[in-house]
């Protein structure tokens, strides 16, 4: 399987063991030793520039599974695999731009990754596709790719700056009115990291709530769909505290019905909590 793939100059048997790979867990133990004692991690990444679409999207997917480990994630940055991915975002084919989002999303835990990916133009371009897949209705996968990858490089307060420079207020705006928790939840992500910085910057912070930010936010809160998701919960909750480090702004929160929402909140994971409880008591007495 694994010298199919590094097979020089034959096409089909490149595609046959990418196809075989695919059928295999690759993130044990066995399947990462076998990558590395063939060169295999290498011939994937160098499929990445190849003029065979077929080849290169096999690849992806390949990447796109292992890249969550962090010896994978180390050793595509060193291959230099992020400028090579960088350059895929820009690709026609969608397909072939979300897999890369996907990967570099779990590369960008390295933070010598992180640093190419703004180095070689990524935060802009990555800005850009979620603009442009952000409200799509039939496919919203792209979208989640590359939120996900903008949600990691955010680690980053350079990167955070590129972004703040690139548009981010105003894409943030308009992210927070989709109604997609997975394309949500890494962008409240955003917003939480830039926090801070939106609370010690009032031009940045003004530009949010001049977006209507908050009052999308206070929706989101009091919204049942939300309410079933604890995670998506804490980040839209969050969100608004860093909305609001001033007094203007606090005393908008009862207009919005915020404070009500998130005493109904509690309210409920504390019914909740106390509903586990006493199911556990009972499974103790029957015992």
């Amino acid at each position: 399987m694994w010298s199919r793939v590094q097979k020089a100059g034959d096409q089909t048997a490149t595609l046959t063991g990418l196809c075989c790979m695919l059928d295999h867990d690759l993130t044990s133990d066995s399947s990462q030793l076998a990558m590395k004692d063939t060169s295999c991690l290498e011939t994937l990444v160098n499929l990445l520039s190849t003029d065979h679409e077929e080849c290169m999207l096999g690849s992806l997917k390949v990447l796109s599974r292992i890249s969550a480990l962090p010896q994978i994630q180390i050793s595509i940055s060193d291959m230099g695999g992020v400028q090579l991915l960088v350059k895929l975002l820009r690709c026609q084919e969608v397909g072939i731009r979300a897999l890369a989002a996907d990967t570099l999303a779990h590369v960008a835990d390295v933070r010598q990754a992180s640093k190419d990916i703004r180095r070689f133009g990524g935060i802009p371009v990555l800005m850009d596709l979620l603009d442009e897949h952000l409200m799509a209705e039939d496919d919203v996968g792209p979208a989640i790719s590359v939120a996900g990858a903008l949600r990691a490089v955010g680690r980053s307060a350079h990167s955070r700056l590129a972004m703040r420079r690139g548009g981010l207020i105003r894409l943030l705006g308009r992210a927070i009115k989709t109604s997609n928790t997975e394309v949500l939840l890494p962008l409240l992500g955003i917003i939480d990291q830039c926090a801070s910085e939106c609370a010690a910057d009032e031009k940045c912070r003004r530009a949010v709530l001049a977006a209507g930010g908050l009052d999308d936010l206070a929706a989101l809160l009091a919204a049942e769909a939300s309410r079933a998701d604890p995670g998506l919960l804490a980040a839209v909750a969050a969100a608004v505290w860093g909305c609001v480090p001033g007094c203007e702004e606090a005393a908008r929160l009862g207009s919005l019905r915020v404070v009500q929402s998130l005493v109904e909140l509690v309210q409920q994971l504390a019914a909740a909590e106390l509903v586990l409880q006493t199911d556990g008591d009972e499974q103790i007495q029957k015992h």
